[in-house]
């Protein structure tokens, strides 16, 4: 309400969307039901993917104020390189899986985790193997990306490497970006 007051007021004030769209987060983020959907979700898609750990939901101990997962050990967060190093895991492979499954739900299912940061993604051997495992924490933002937008977006990644400018400007601007070389 203050927001829209403070914009009827001063004209060039236009932060009310983003009061707003803080408050669809925050409902989103602390409503547990729906992130254990979200993470359930994420695990159907990246199955093939055999290096990717969702924890597992218990649902008999979680609701919409609790959630209940299985505890993930022999870990450390995606930023810990010493503790990447110490269990010896190659870097190299981690930031190429990280970019493997984020375009995958980015480009192929559009179902997209919106808060990936190293708080949420770990990485460890996993368990019975010496094989990387990256574990996906925090599923209760997500985004369901159009199949639109997907498209046109994976068309303007292909143009940003393929150094074809006249199609990155096409598909930015299909995209809603008026300057494609910013």
């Amino acid at each position: 309400f203050l927001q829209d007051l403070i914009a009827m007021v001063h004209k060039n004030y236009n932060f009310g969307w983003m009061l707003r769209d803080l408050r669809k987060s925050i409902q989103m983020e602390l409503d547990f039901v729906n992130e254990a959907r979200n993470g359930e979700r994420c695990d159907e898609d990246m199955k093939h993917f055999k290096y990717v750990h969702i924890p597992k939901v218990y649902h008999e101990l979680t609701g919409t104020r609790v959630l209940t997962c299985e505890f993930i050990d022999n870990a450390c967060k995606i930023s810990d390189i010493d503790g990447i190093k110490k269990m010896k895991l190659s870097l190299k492979e981690i930031d190429t899986k990280l970019f493997e499954m984020f375009s995958y739900q980015i480009f192929t299912t559009g179902f997209t985790n919106v808060d990936p940061h190293p708080g949420n993604i770990f990485v460890r051997k996993r368990p019975r193997s010496n094989d990387l495992q990256i574990v996906l924490l925090d599923h209760g933002l997500y985004e369901t990306i159009p199949e639109e937008i997907r498209y046109n977006l994976s068309r303007f990644w292909e143009a940003i490497v393929l150094r074809d400018h006249e199609l990155m400007k096409i598909y930015s601007n299909k995209l809603g970006v008026a300057d494609h070389k910013r």
